[in-house]
């Protein structure tokens, strides 16, 4: 009993570092077409332009992948 609860615990663990270590990355887009999945992200942004534009959305992709979306209006969070 001892051995399978200490398995999955190295289990859990192993899958939970994979997750965290991925790399991570920040872009930022004017706007997004539909609301359709996946979401289709359109004109792509630097960071330096950010203080110039009222409405922006914030892409974070880990590993490559698109895991989170978030919408900014006057550099406060709307969704």
């Amino acid at each position: 009993m001892k051995k399978i609860f200490l398995l999955i615990q190295v289990l859990f663990f192993s899958f939970y570092t994979q997750k965290s270590i991925g790399m991570e990355e920040v872009k930022y887009y004017e706007s997004f077409s539909g609301y359709d999945h996946p979401v289709k992200l359109n004109n792509e942004i630097d960071f330096n332009s950010l203080k110039d534009k009222n409405i922006y959305l914030k892409a974070i992709y880990i590993n490559n992948r698109l895991e989170v979306v978030e919408k900014y209006i006057n550099n406060n969070l709307f969704f």
